[in-house]
C-alpha cells in the first residue's frame, strides 16, 4: 500500500499508474479525506495539549471556586475532545480503504500491456547476469512455432495414455480441472522443485519455509486484500488466511 505522502508529492505518477492499468481510483477524494484527516488531527492534537495544560492549572488553583469552574470547563473541553476522536478514527479508517485501492507504482523498465503481449524476451544467460534486452525488442506471441512433422499430440493427451496423469481421479476428488501426477510424472514434479530451489540457494538466495496460513492484515501488506477476498480460502473459526501463489 502506498503511503499518503508518496500520493500527496508524486500525485501525477500515482495517476498514471493507475491510468495504465486501468483502474478508476478515486485519487481526487483520497487527498480530499487525506486533507479532512489532517484537519481532524490538528484539532484534536491542539484540544490534547490544552486539556493537559489546564489539568495543571487545575491541580495548581488554590481558590476552591475557581478550580471548580475550571473542572466544569474541562468537562465540556473533554466531551467536545471525545467527538473529535470519534470523527478522527472515522476518517481514517475511510481513508485507509481508499488507500487499499491505490496500486504500487512501477519501475520504468516495465512495459505496458496485458498479459501476453507485456512480456520482453531477453537475450542471454541469466544465471550470469549477462542477459540484455535486444535492440528491437520481441515480445512473447512474435516468435514462430517451430514446425514439427509428423503426429504429435499435446501432453495432457501423453500422459493419461501413459499413466502419468489421472484426470477422473483428480476431479472425483477435487472438482474439475484438478488432476493426479502417477509415477514418474509426480517424481518430475518433485525434482522440478528441487531443482528451482538449488538454482536459486546456489545464486545466494536464502531458502525458507513459512506456514502455510496467514494473519489477514498480512494479505492486506501484500495487497491481496481486500481485492481478492471472495476467491481466497478463509478459516472463519482461527481467522486465518490462506496463502496465495508466492510470486
Amino acid at each position: 500500500m502506498l503511503s499518503m505522502q508518496t500520493i500527496r508529492e508524486r500525485t501525477a505518477e500515482v495517476r498514471q499508474a493507475c491510468a495504465d492499468r486501468q483502474m478508476d481510483v478515486p485519487i481526487d477524494t483520497i487527498l480530499e479525506r487525506d486533507t479532512t484527516y489532517r484537519m481532524l488531527l490538528s484539532e484534536v492534537e491542539t484540544q490534547r495539549a490544552a486539556r493537559n495544560a489546564a489539568s495543571k492549572a487545575i491541580g495548581g488553583a488554590k481558590d476552591a471556586d475557581e478550580r471548580q469552574r475550571m473542572i466544569e470547563e474541562q468537562r465540556a473541553v473533554g466531551s467536545r475532545l471525545d467527538d473529535l476522536e470519534g470523527q478522527l478514527r472515522e476518517a481514517d479508517s475511510a481513508l485507509r480503504e481508499l488507500l487499499l485501492q491505490v496500486p504500487n507504482l512501477y519501475h520504468e523498465d516495465v512495459p505496458l500491456g496485458g498479459e501476453s503481449d507485456s512480456v520482453v524476451v531477453l537475450e542471454g544467460d541469466g544465471a550470469t547476469g549477462q542477459e540484455q534486452r535486444l535492440a528491437v525488442p520481441r515480445r512473447v506471441g512474435d516468435e514462430v512455432a517451430p514446425t514439427v512433422e509428423g503426429t504429435h499430440q499435446p501432453h495432457w493427451e501423453l500422459g493419461e495414455q501413459l499413466g502419468l496423469i489421472d484426470f477422473e481421479r483428480g476431479t472425483k476428488i477435487s472438482g474439475s480441472r484438478f488432476y493426479i501426477l502417477r509415477g514418474e510424472a509426480a517424481h518430475l514434479q518433485r525434482a522440478l522443485i528441487s531443482w528451482m530451489l538449488d538454482v536459486h540457494r546456489e545464486q545466494g538466495y536464502e531458502e525458507v519455509y513459512v506456514p502455510f496460513v496467514v494473519k489477514e492484515e498480512m494479505l492486506y501488506g501484500t495487497g491481496q486484500l481486500p481485492k481478492f477476498a471472495d476467491t481466497m480460502y478463509h478459516d472463519a473459526e482461527e481467522d486465518l488466511w490462506m496463502v496465495p501463489t508466492a510470486e
